[in-house]
């Protein structure tokens, strides 16, 4: 049995009204009315419009009517993703069940302190943001947390992962304008791997999807350098980046550490730069790029989404800072730099013996002017020949600022990365005891 009324034809339909796709209307094409837009909103919020058909008159719900037309299909329960039922653009209308609509209605009522869906604040707590999610009857806890914004994309991606992507995603725009919109990842890895491990790739990206919220949902690339005789170990790696809805490019080459021709700095400028090419897509279009290479796990007090948005806001707000960094376990070094906020210092000029300057760990950069400093680099390759590599970064990456001093990084305090390529430690993440 049919939970809505049935609409007329759409032959009959058609006669009559057309669906405007630019602004998401339905425009009269009658005598009387024609070119304007019909519907009228009812106490629910949804648009109406009377229709007289085989002598009996009858009002219908507009998006109804320009679902029909548009997909030919008359589903009983019709949803608008945005949660505004005003919004009847058919992008933003999708066939649900009943109790995926119910999951994805608007916060109407003001039952906690949050902007959010599925958000409370709990002012006593150390953790003062919860997450909690109703369905048949039920409410089941999702977590604790430090922000509001990071309780209402965990909501999210709870609700994804339990319920379908169909399910009560209304705080999806979140993470899309804070994060998603606005930082790529970039990975660097190698089939060479690093003590008789190739594994390693793996424990950095695994943490990477537990730390961050809605990591599957960033454009993320990963560069693999193989060699000739390593194409069984790059078929393994692609594969498995694959799974994990990474682009990856591939490039052969050949290289030594601490060589005299400083190949391996060289090879690692040019897989750099490589990344930020129209092969890899989207990705030299955000604002914003993580880099990071196989070796690296990061460790915080905090869930990482809320350190990378505070990375992002920071940049953001600050036009002549071009890089916040994470540093290693080890180099908890705040001497010679200045605490700019809670989480951020900024490197001063006796930071080092060689000035400010930019390392590869793993590092928030502004992407196009971290772009065409490795373009200039890649130009003077030579240069490596008597200046190490990451002092020549910080040398051509200053150029693009304002400021003396533009590099900054978080307070190691409270997040840090832990380089995990020793012998040693791979050891022990592959579960080798010595006896």
């Amino acid at each position: 049995m049919a939970l809505t009324k049935k609409l007329p034809d759409k032959e009959f339909l058609l006669e009559r009204y057309k669906y405007d796709s630019d602004r998401g209307v339905l425009i009269s094409k009658t005598n009387q009315g024609a070119g304007k837009i019909v519907g009228a909103h009812n106490g629910s919020g949804y648009l109406r419009i009377r229709i007289l058909f085989k002598g009996k008159s009858q009002t219908f719900k507009v998006h109804r009517i320009i679902y029909f037309l548009e997909t030919g299909k008359e589903p009983d329960i019709i949803d608008h993703i945005d949660g505004n039922r005003s919004n009847n653009h058919i992008s933003n209308l999708r066939e649900v069940s009943g109790i995926q609509n119910m999951g994805n209605a608007r916060k109407t009522k003001k039952t906690t302190s949050s902007k959010y869906k599925g958000v409370t604040r709990r002012i006593n707590w150390k953790k003062q943001w919860t997450a909690s999610i109703g369905r048949s009857g039920e409410r089941k806890a999702i977590g604790c947390f430090w922000s509001e914004d990071e309780a209402a994309m965990s909501y999210d991606e709870f609700a994804e992962d339990h319920y379908g992507k169909t399910f009560a995603l209304t705080n999806e725009k979140l993470y899309e304008d804070l994060l998603v919109n606005k930082l790529s990842f970039i990975f660097y890895s190698s089939c060479r791997g690093h003590f008789g491990f190739k594994n390693s790739y793996k424990f950095t990206i695994e943490n990477f999807f537990k730390e961050v919220t809605m990591f599957k949902r960033f454009k993320k690339s990963c560069h693999i350098k193989y060699s000739k005789e390593e194409t069984l170990e790059l078929d393994k790696i692609e594969n498995w980046l694959a799974e994990k809805d990474f682009f990856v490019v591939k490039t052969e080459g050949e290289w030594k550490h601490n060589d005299l021709l400083n190949s391996h700095a060289k090879e690692y400028y040019k897989d750099q730069l490589k990344m930020f090419t129209k092969e890899v897509g989207e990705i030299p279009e955000k604002e914003f790029s993580l880099f990071c290479e196989d070796d690296y796990l990061i460790r915080s007090d905090k869930n990482l989404s809320f350190y990378l948005k505070e990375g992002v806001d920071f940049l953001q707000k600050n036009p002549q800072a071009l890089c916040v960094r994470i540093n290693s376990e080890p180099n908890k070094k705040t001497e010679g730099a200045t605490k700019i906020n809670d989480f951020i210092y900024r490197q001063d000029e006796d930071y080092t013996p060689y000035g400010s300057t930019l390392t590869f760990q793993p590092t928030i950069v502004r992407t196009r002017d971290w772009w065409h400093s490795l373009r200039i680099i890649n130009n003077n390759l030579h240069l490596l020949d008597s200046v190490h590599c990451e002092i020549l970064s910080g040398q051509v990456f200053k150029q693009f600022s304002d400021d003396e001093s533009p590099f900054y990084f978080f307070d190691p305090e409270v997040l840090w990365c832990e380089h995990i390529g020793e012998k040693e430690k791979l050891e022990r993440l592959n579960g080798i005891t010595n006896q």
